[in-house]
């Protein structure tokens, strides 16, 4: 990739017909970029209906199960059962975001400016889609909180996320007949701080020693009974409240200031963690990640270049979604 946006720029061809030529390459690029950090996504249920304008909706649709069937008898027709079946909306919304810099230093730079912001465009698109699914799957009514306590102010320092709270979720899902991954698994996403304290139990298998004979998910750290946990910082919590000098973001991507220990009644620091089966939620596209340039400005000492996709997500079946909430 950096070979041929150095050759384009060396040979001086213009900044404009630089994107144009490598504007799929570049797309392509961005989602390389994003794989390693995307996490939710790789559980999403998908649908792709290109055209949809911003505003407006895409259908997942969603199947209702048929009547029991049971023993035949000798002579008796079998009937056939009606499938049933409703839509789910997922409204789409644009997306992106964007990049400057100059044509001196495009053309001066040891550096190759192209592939550097077509990598920071693509960390900055999955964080956006990862962040949103996260959302989407927190709308789950259902919750669980740590020590068997009945709500978040009642949390104390010692009802950390432990297995007890993870049998709790694994039995509330079991109850409602969410649907295992595979047959065989629930999924759990936790923050580190929640997921370091599980790999001290006996029963932990870390995910290395289950690796050649099991697809390993992205970001999956090992597995208690029938979950398969993956930790991210994207998880709501109160920990760190710190700014990036830099961009005034939280440094702390899933701060959320009322998790804080101190806020709306909290005795403690909370924690989120969610756990769901499969069909949980879903991620709607209209417009596939695309790179875009603004074109020449400032009579062409000016450039930038942009991720934008038309997207949206939302939950699908929330009885398969559990929230947990821990210290």
């Amino acid at each position: 990739m950096s070979s041929v946006l150095n050759t384009a720029v060396q040979s001086g061809v213009g900044f404009s017909q630089q994107v144009e030529a490598i504007r799929d390459v570049f797309s392509a690029e961005i989602w390389f970029a994003a794989l390693p950090i995307l996490k939710f996504d790789q559980f999403s249920t998908k649908k792709t209906e290109l055209g949809v304008q911003p505003g407006r909706t895409i259908q997942l649709p969603r199947y209702g199960n048929i009547k029991r069937g049971g023993r035949l008898t000798e002579g008796v027709r079998l009937q056939t059962r009606a499938m049933s079946m409703s839509l789910q909306s997922v409204t789409v919304f644009e997306n992106g975001n964007a990049i400057g810099f100059s044509e001196y230093l495009l053309q001066t730079s040891f550096y190759d400016q192209l592939a550097a912001a077509s990598l920071l465009l693509g960390r900055d698109m999955a964080v956006v889609l990862d962040l949103q699914l996260r959302d989407s799957v927190l709308l789950g009514t259902n919750t669980v909180f740590g020590g068997g306590k009945a709500a978040r102010t009642q949390l104390v320092a010692a009802d950390v996320f432990d297995t007890q709270v993870v049998k709790d979720a694994v039995e509330t899902l079991e109850t409602s007949n969410a649907p295992k991954w595979a047959g065989d698994h629930y999924i759990c996403f936790c923050h580190p701080h929640q997921g370091r304290g599980l790999r001290d139990d006996n029963d932990w298998i870390n995910a290395s020693l289950y690796a050649g004979a099991t697809q390993i998910y992205t970001g999956e750290i090992g597995r208690y009974e029938d979950v398969r946990f993956i930790t991210t910082t994207v998880m709501p919590n109160g920990a760190n409240s710190a700014l990036d000098p830099d961009t005034g973001d939280y440094v702390d991507i899933g701060y959320t200031p009322a998790l804080a220990k101190g806020a709306s009644g909290n005795l403690v620091t909370v924690y989120q963690a969610v756990m769901f089966g499969e069909y949980a939620f879903g991620h709607a596209t209209a417009m596939p990640v695309e790179l875009r340039d603004n074109g020449v400005e400032d009579f062409g000492r000016e450039h930038g270049l942009a991720w934008y996709s038309i997207w949206g997500q939302n939950i699908l079946e929330d009885s398969n979604i559990v929230v947990i909430e821990t210290a």
